[in-house]
């Protein structure tokens, strides 16, 4: 099985989310989903969105 390609990608220096974005998306590829799930909900409204993975009690809604 061939190995998955990955695309290098570069963000504006200015642009945070995209960083952020990509280093998720880095941690994932090298094996730590957990890790980049983290990283990820640290966005207010990705957390939201996904309240079970990032922690958020669906009682707090």
């Amino acid at each position: 099985m061939p190995a998955p390609v990955a695309y290098p990608g570069a963000c504006p220096s200015n642009n945070a989310a995209c960083q952020r974005n990509a280093d998720a998306q880095t941690l994932a590829y090298i094996g730590q989903p957990n890790a980049a799930m983290v990283l990820m909900c640290q966005d207010t409204a990705l957390a939201e969105a996904l309240p079970e993975p990032c922690g958020i009690s669906l009682s707090l809604y």
